[in-house]
């Protein structure tokens, strides 16, 4: 009897220890395209699919999910990304930090105030490592270029590069409104501050490629002035061409002048012209 309980209290613990690693942390609450979730299996993300640590996603061009966590915070994944929830706070592991991977793409993160003086919300792209306490910031990685890009909406983020055994090297600061960006191997770029409508267009469209569309009405209408300006200035030839169609336009109204005075002259100093007689044939007969 003891030998038969042993495998069963083995199998029991295994897979009971695999339910806790698997514990749901969340939820999808919107899906626009088509999006992959890698778990257990890999499968088409609908509204309302579960996710846990060490899931994967991965989205097409032009594709969009939303993730909502348990705990209030909220990622947005964009077009063409891949994107993997490394560590999460859960019920068992509360001092457990948020880790996520970004391979390549886009993410937007909300993330509620932590009380911890270190940063334990952190996204790591192969260049660069950000750090939030409480924010709204947008990061991207392209991994053609290599090159991570970072721009803040609310709060403050630490935005840091990785040297050649992954560790943070240089930190900056970036704060609300401002953008920075670091290649790989490089120091990240020093926060620069981005115009309002800028600003509004990436919070809105949730990417760094998305720009604003020009209308009729953004359009400045050009003046008078400038539109002489604007305007082509004939060449050298073109000026020539002008000056002989214009004195040949000169010497065709002299003539055209000179016609109406003789002909004016002729009709004040001569009667008008008689018809001549008719000559009566008488018939023959």
């Amino acid at each position: 009897m003891k030998r038969i309980l042993k495998p069963v209290v083995f199998l029991y613990l295994l897979v009971f220890s695999a339910a806790g690693w698997s514990q749901e942390i969340g939820k999808v609450s919107y899906v626009n395209g088509e999006a992959l979730h890698i778990s257990a299996e890999k499968k088409q993300v609908t509204k309302g699919t579960a996710f846990s640590v060490g899931d994967v996603f991965e989205l097409n061009k032009g594709s969009k999910v939303i993730l909502r966590f348990d705990n209030g915070n909220r990622i947005t994944l964009g077009s063409k990304t891949k994107f993997k929830i490394k560590a999460y706070p859960t019920e068992k592991k509360r001092t457990s930090p948020s880790l996520f991977d970004l391979f390549y793409g886009t993410i937007r993160a909300i993330v509620k105030g932590e009380k911890s003086k270190e940063a334990s919300f952190r996204v790591l792209t192969p260049s660069s490592v950000t750090g939030v306490r409480g924010t709204d910031f947008l990061v991207s990685y392209d991994a053609t270029l290599k090159e991570a890009r970072c721009v803040t909406f609310e709060g403050l983020v630490e935005f840091s590069n990785l040297d050649l055994t992954g560790k943070r090297a240089s930190t900056i600061q970036i704060a609300a409104g401002e953008l920075s960006s670091v290649i790989e191997g490089q120091t990240p770029m020093k926060p620069k501050k981005l115009p309002g409508d800028r600003l509004k267009n990436l919070k809105r469209g949730n990417s760094f490629d998305a720009r604003p569309k020009a209308t009729r009405d953004q359009k400045p209408k050009a003046s008078k002035t400038q539109r002489s300006q604007d305007a082509p200035q004939p060449t050298n030839g073109s000026n020539l061409m002008k000056k002989k169609m214009d004195q040949q336009s000169g010497r065709l109204r002299n003539v055209q002048e000179g016609a109406r005075d003789d002909k004016k002259r002729r009709q004040q100093n001569t009667p008008p012209p008689q018809a001549p007689p008719q000559d009566k044939k008488k018939p023959k007969q």
